[in-house]
């Protein structure tokens, strides 16, 4: 019997496609990938839930690492973010997007 890692499945996930994460669907409504001259390589799918939420899924392959080169993220935008710095303590750094 052959079966398809779940790694395998949400690696190949493109725009259109839906996921399942947490008990909420997502819909996959678009997709990125970089990489370096080295071989670094990020690839980002955008998760957007029916409610409105935005999240990013990220997927990072590092080739200098040998153990763990692939390092998977959940991440979401941050709005109006300040930045306090020991260098700064009265005077955050505004960070835009």
């Amino acid at each position: 019997m052959y079966t398809v890692s779940i790694e395998t499945q949400v690696h190949a996930l493109r725009p259109g496609d839906r996921l399942r994460y947490s008990g909420v669907d997502w819909d996959i409504k678009d997709y990125s990938t970089y990489q370096d001259p080295q071989g670094y390589q990020t690839e980002e799918w955008l998760l957007v839930s029916s409610g409105g939420s935005e999240y990013y899924l990220l997927r990072e392959y590092d080739p200098s690492e040998e153990i763990n080169s692939v390092t998977w993220y959940i991440s979401n935008q941050l709005q109006n973010v300040s930045l306090y710095t020991p260098d700064f303590p009265k005077n955050p750094l505004q960070l835009t997007t």
